[in-house]
């Protein structure tokens, strides 16, 4: 979740540097930018280890080549020339770090973002649009962590996304990018909505 912009323009060698400096803290860089990130709340750190969890399970027994991340990885978007931390991503098949060995994947299918009050606009509107300049990318997922709500965005062609809003700990999330359902119950588990 960017909250805090530093004030000149760097180069993507610069930002770089500047992450592997400083280890314990992260920005996301967009186009000469940075932005210092925020940490989260309770729900949102629940939120993030359920996906990780249900998601990884379900790949398995689904015996798929994919990996799940974590917000500790970034996620490169060369067309707009970002570096972004999504809280949660897939990657089927090989790992495509070309641009920033060991320091950022090109190559995410899946994304999920958790939102926050404070980030949700970001979330929705500008760290989607970088998203969808990847052409890898084929599904954003966004959790409400304030009600059992999640909507998903499917790309169909091109630049055409399917939209689908789940409602309830009843409910279930079909990842159809990755082939796996997710119960809303599972991965709202212990989170006070």
């Amino acid at each position: 979740m960017a909250e805090h912009k530093l004030n000149r323009q760097y180069t993507a060698e610069e930002y770089l540097q500047l992450e592997l400096a400083d280890p314990e803290a992260k920005y996301e860089y967009v186009d000469g930018q940075i932005y210092a990130m925020a940490g989260g709340t309770i729900n949102h750190g629940l939120l993030i280890s359920n996906a990780l969890y249900w998601i990884r399970e379900g790949i398995r027994k689904a015996g798929k080549p994919c990996k799940t991340f974590s917000g500790d990885v970034k996620v490169f978007i060369e067309s707009t020339n970002s570096y972004l931390y999504p809280d949660v991503f897939v990657v089927c098949g090989e790992i495509n770090d070309q641009n920033a060995p060991n320091q950022a994947i090109q190559n995410p299918k899946l994304i999920i973002e958790v939102l926050s009050k404070s980030t949700q606009k970001y979330d929705q509107v500008q760290k989607f649009r970088l998203y969808r300049a990847n052409p890898s990318f084929e599904e954003y997922v966004m959790i409400d962590q304030e009600q059992a709500l999640v909507e998903s965005y499917r790309r169909i062609a091109d630049d055409h996304w399917q939209i689908k809003t789940v409602i309830g700990l009843d409910k279930e999330i079909e990842l159809a990018s990755i082939g796996i359902i997710l119960s809303m119950r599972e991965l709202y588990e212990d989170v006070i909505v």
